[in-house]
């Protein structure tokens, strides 16, 4: 270390071939008589400091635009695969405050097509707060869900989505787990119309008795997931332009978890003019599973950064461990970012 700080002396205080026996005299004064390290050290004092600020973490808003099928989570994946149907396409513009302290905080909209044209379907507020050092990295999140329009199936069923990461790093390899957990609340109504044909004792003839067939559900839900991480990551730089970068990372995980979700059903039957009130029935049920091995799931993702601008495609595929129709889930999403500052 000290030959290095020596070296980088000898090259500052080198302006130039034309200065060099005006350049020698200076040095031999410099260290005429005194401990050659000592004058090294007291040269450097504030350089380490000078170095560290300039890698150090800074504060800056990013706003983004992102692309993809990920619905129900900003953060988890293992949720994002739980989905009903990943075939809907969701326009994610969001905008992102990073404080150099590790908190940040950003606000995202979901846009998707709906009664044929685009429109916003939910919000989410997210506050977080991230770690890194030179071996060890951790973070943890929480979403906050409104504004749901339920007519869109791609609305999450979470009202709340908390998330954390803790990862140790290894040069390019990065071993971790993360753990999931969302609640949330959402209510179904499904009303149609229906006939029957009676017959009328006293008319002495059959009829048809027309009515409405109402059901509301109400549903709570809760979520959880654990998962354990294991990737690998690979790293270019000057790949297009003599200040950008390429990072791909890819990796493995296993996921663990359970599910509840509780529902309470009330059906009416109604006529033109009174509620069949004797036909209303009311049902309570559970449903979901104890905490178990789910899947396993393969990822990947490409990083390129050029100056403020940065692009990032990522896919997530997950095979369900357990009996289901469905198997194999795979997401993907595609994001731009620009720093504004």
């Amino acid at each position: 270390m000290h030959n290095i700080r020596v070296l980088l002396i000898l090259l500052a205080l080198l302006p130039g071939p034309e200065h060099c026996c005006a350049q020698v005299g200076r040095l031999e004064k410099l260290f005429a008589g005194r401990d050659t390290t000592a004058v090294m050290d007291s040269l450097l004092v504030g350089f380490d400091t000078y170095l560290d600020s300039l890698l150090a973490p800074k504060s800056n808003l990013t706003a983004t635009a992102g692309f993809g099928n990920q619905h129900f989570s900003l953060k988890n994946n293992a949720f994002n695969a739980a989905a009903s149907d990943t075939r809907q396409l969701s326009v994610l513009p969001a905008l992102t405050y990073y404080h150099k302290s590790g908190l940040g905080i950003s606000a995202t909209g979901f846009l998707t097509q709906l009664c044929n044209r685009l429109q916003f379907y939910q919000y989410a507020i997210t506050p977080s707060y991230d770690y890194s050092g030179k071996h060890f990295a951790a973070g943890v999140s929480w979403s906050r869900y409104f504004g749901k329009d339920t007519v869109s199936l791609d609305a999450s069923p979470y009202n709340n989505d908390y998330y954390g990461y803790a990862l140790l790093q290894r040069g390019h390899w990065r071993l971790g787990m993360t753990v999931g957990y969302a609640s949330g609340s959402f209510n179904d109504r499904l009303t149609y119309s229906d006939s029957l044909r009676r017959y009328n004792s006293q008319q002495q003839q059959y009829e048809w008795v027309h009515y409405t067939k109402t059901i509301r559900t109400s549903n709570t839900l809760r979520d959880i997931s654990v998962s354990v991480i294991v990737r690998r990551e690979f790293s270019w730089y000057g790949v297009f332009a003599a200040k950008d970068g390429l990072t791909l990372s890819v990796g493995a995980s296993l996921v663990t978890g359970a599910s509840q979700l509780n529902t309470a059903t009330v059906v009416k039957y109604s006529t033109k003019k009174i509620v069949l009130s004797r036909f209303t029935r009311s049902y309570r049920g559970a449903d979901g599973n104890g905490y178990q091995l789910q899947s396993a799931a393969l990822s990947g993702s490409l990083f390129y950064s050029c100056g403020r601008v940065s692009v990032m495609p990522s896919l997530f595929a997950d095979y369900y461990l357990q009996d289901s129709e469905r198997k194999l889930s795979s997401l993907f999403s595609l994001s731009i970012a620009y720093v504004v500052f």
